[in-house]
């Protein structure tokens, strides 16, 4: 990815902890690149402190992760 698709990718993680999507979701909103190269550019962006990502419970089992950004103050 370059520099301005990952500016693009970061203009569609949803806004605030309430919400936050799934790799999937934001993948759709995107319309680029394959699903995989998006969930893996979004857990590099959360562990580099760009967006947050959160864990929760699957209700059938498993777990799903959720990105978010937070509001410019």
């Amino acid at each position: 990815m370059t520099k301005s698709d990952l500016d693009k990718l970061w203009n569609v993680v949803p806004v605030g902890e309430a919400n936050a999507a799934a790799a999937s979701k934001i993948w759709k909103r995107l319309d680029m690149y394959a699903r995989s190269t998006v969930q893996h550019e979004l857990s590099w962006m959360a562990e580099a402190g760009r967006i947050h990502r959160l864990s929760r419970c699957m209700p059938m089992g498993g777990e799903v992760r959720l990105y978010y950004r937070r509001e410019i103050q």
